[in-house]
């Protein structure tokens, strides 16, 4: 019997990931911000969230029976995400706090 010479499972899905993962790792200069524009650049930096999901959930996949590995990833990445909403909650509220204008009596107020 001849070996197989297809690629394998593991190149399979290893090849879209690797592809994926490369679009994060090239537009981090000046110069792909500029070429990609402020709002397209945040999209694709905001994609690494829905990346390191699908990483973990691949991990967990590949892994049949012990699964404490990943599991700590998962808890790992979820740690890090818990704390990116963090920030962003926190500047959210930052920012609405400095841009609310108070309500200041009138000078010549009749008592």
């Amino acid at each position: 019997m001849a070996p197989e010479t297809g690629p394998s499972a593991s190149s399979c899905s290893l090849s879209p990931s690797l592809r994926f993962a490369s679009f994060f790792a090239s537009p981090s200069s000046a110069a792909w911000i500029r070429r990609l524009g402020g709002r397209r650049w945040r999209i694709l930096h905001r994609a690494i969230y829905i990346s390191a999901c699908c990483g973990v959930v691949h991990y967990y996949w590949l892994v049949k029976s012990a699964v404490i590995r990943p599991l700590f990833y998962a808890a790992l990445v979820g740690m890090l995400l818990a704390w990116r909403v963090g920030e962003w909650l926190l500047r959210r509220r930052r920012t609405a706090l400095a841009n609310a204008v108070p309500q200041r009596a009138p000078i010549n107020a009749s008592r």
